[in-house]
């Protein structure tokens, strides 16, 4: 139904965004097929359930996390998604640049040796665009920043693999696992993915969790609605 009503080319194997239109998320909403695709959506009354994960977000939450664990900056716990978000908004403001940081110190491997330079740096970067948050979450960002200056250690920051910003999306994977225990998931193959699986084992209360497989995208219609989404949303949150 869902193929009439865009009216995919017979020649073609599976549904993909690039066959209801192209270009940036406002152009695809200029497109027919597109509001074909939603309305067959809502009409089929779907659930739509989904994460949007920034890899420089979930990277650099570790700069933060390693300085508050400390007993006593404890109490900036509770402040934690703030900082963690008045940080990233200072970082990305420069890709290029902080892509030369990390570089350059083998982040997240920053080591006990260069830690103190890194927490300068990053300073140096609070000051210079601080007029991107408002003073009093500059304020809050820049003691805690300092704080970690002294603080040793900062777990986060060493004896981790240099360079490499995240290793694999499969802890997210997992969490969809354990936390929808009643569902069955039908993945999309992902070979990477599938041999870091294979090593983990599911129970819940003694039960084993077999509730997924990874299924070929063609045969499946349902990873097929579902990829169309995903590059949907991937372009609104671009």
């Amino acid at each position: 139904g869902l193929k009439a009503a865009v009216r995919l080319q017979a020649s073609a194997h599976e549904l993909k965004l690039a066959h209801l239109g192209k270009g940036d998320f406002l152009s695809l909403l200029k497109s027919w097929r597109v509001e074909a695709y939603l309305d067959w959506l809502k009409t089929e009354a779907l659930l739509i359930h989904y994460s949007a994960v920034d890899p420089l977000y979930w990277s650099t939450v570790d700069i933060v996390d390693s300085i508050i664990s400390h007993e006593p900056l404890a109490h900036m716990q509770r402040f934690h998604m703030k900082l963690k978000a008045d940080l990233f908004t200072i970082l990305a403001a420069d890709i290029d640049d902080i892509a030369d940081l990390f570089h350059r110190f083998g982040y997240p491997d920053v080591g006990e040796a260069s830690r103190e330079a890194f927490i300068e740096e990053l300073l140096q970067r609070l000051d210079d665009r601080e007029g991107l948050l408002s003073g009093f979450a500059g304020q809050m960002l820049k003691g805690v920043l300092q704080a970690g200056r002294g603080r040793d250690p900062l777990v986060y920051l060493e004896d981790e693999p240099p360079n490499t910003l995240l290793d694999s999306f499969v802890e997210f994977f997992i969490h969809r696992i354990c936390l929808f225990k009643h569902a069955h998931h039908l993945l999309d193959v992902e070979p990477v993915i599938q041999d870091r699986l294979r090593n983990c084992a599911f129970h819940d209360a003694g039960v084993v969790l077999d509730t997924y497989r990874f299924v070929d995208s063609r045969v499946e219609p349902g990873i097929q609605a579902s990829d169309a989404l995903v590059g949907l949303l991937g372009k609104l949150f671009s």
